[in-house]
């Protein structure tokens, strides 16, 4: 739950801060990045072990067959699909 919370936090500030502040090189708009980089990661390592210890979606109680983590995948996988972009 506190990196949910940090993650939003996150989210929140950088609604406020665009790149037209500052330059892509100052060191806020890097931090910011690496900041996005680890909670991608972390998030992606949640999703993985949960699957592992679930199953992914084929028998009954598996990691897909619950609405929450089906979000919890969209977002991942999106999160994924913009980090490689």
């Amino acid at each position: 739950m506190a990196l949910i919370f940090l993650s939003s936090l996150k989210l929140a500030t950088d609604t406020y801060m665009t790149e037209d502040d500052y330059d892509k090189d100052h060191i806020v708009i890097v931090v910011s990045g690496h900041i996005d980089s680890f909670f991608t990661w972390v998030f992606f390592g949640e999703s993985v072990i949960k699957i592992i210890a679930l199953g992914f979606v084929m028998d009954e109680g598996t990691y897909l067959r619950e609405s929450w983590s089906q979000l919890d995948f969209f977002i991942v996988v999106t999160s994924l699909i913009d980090f490689s972009l």
